[in-house]
C-alpha cells in the first residue's frame, strides 16, 4: 500500500484573559499573539506478504516531510523550519496463526524525528526511539475478534548544554502501552 497526506496548516490565535504569574508570557503566549505550527506532509509505503497459511510478514516506511511544513516556531524553543530535518518511521512485523481463531504478532519500529536536541519543545521532547510490540487476536465468533496488545517504546535519551546558562539539559522518557480492542467485520 501507498499513502500520501498533504501538509495541514494550523494557525493559532491567543486570547489571554489573565496571566497573573507571567507563566504564559515566558512561552511567548500573549493576548493577540499568533503562532503557526503546521503538520508536515507524510508519504508512507508498506507491504504484507503471506508466507504460508500460518505466517505473514509486514514492513513499512513512513516519511515525514518536516522541511516543507513551514513551521513558524515552537513555543519555548528557537525551532523553525531551518532547525528540522525530515523524519521517518521504519517498521517490521511478524504474524503467526496458532489456529483458525487465534493469531499472535510481534513487531519493531525505529523512529527518527529529524529534530535536534537543542530545538526540542522542553515539555514534550520529540525523541527518536525503538519500539517493540506484541499482540494477540482471538476470533470469538465469526466476524468478531478480541484484540490485546502491549508495547514498550525505548526513547533515545538526548542532552545538550543550554547556551545562556551553561546548564546540561537531558531529555528522557519511556512509554509502556497496553491496548484492548473489539473488532467486528460486517462483510
Amino acid at each position: 500500500g501507498i499513502r500520501y497526506e498533504t501538509r495541514v496548516d494550523l494557525d493559532y490565535d491567543a486570547d489571554v484573559k489573565q496571566d497573573t504569574h507571567g507563566i504564559l508570557s515566558q512561552f511567548d503566549v500573549i493576548d493577540g499573539g499568533e503562532r503557526e505550527r503546521n503538520l508536515p506532509a507524510i508519504f508512507a509505503i508498506g507491504a504484507s506478504y503471506q508466507v504460508n497459511a500460518k505466517i505473514r510478514l509486514e514492513t513499512n516506511l513512513t516519511y515525514y516531510l518536516n522541511k516543507d511544513a513551514s513551521f513558524d516556531d515552537l513555543s519555548g524553543t528557537s525551532q523553525d523550519e531551518s532547525d528540522v530535518d525530515n523524519g521517518f518511521d521504519l517498521g517490521i512485523a511478524f504474524e503467526y496463526a496458532f489456529s483458525d481463531t487465534l493469531k499472535g504478532s510481534v513487531g519493531y519500529l525505529y523512529t527518527k524525528t529529524g529534530v535536534d536536541t537543542e530545538d526540542m519543545t522542553p515539555w514534550l521532547p520529540e525523541l527518536g526511539g525503538n519500539t517493540l510490540g506484541a499482540g494477540v487476536a482471538w476470533e470469538v465468533v465469526p466476524n468478531l475478534d478480541l484484540n490485546f496488545g502491549i508495547l514498550q517504546c525505548f526513547y533515545q535519551d538526548e542532552d545538550f548544554i543550554e547556551p545562556t546558562t551553561s546548564d546540561t539539559i537531558k531529555y528522557e522518557k519511556d512509554i509502556t502501552l497496553l491496548a484492548f480492542g473489539v473488532q467486528y467485520k460486517f462483510m
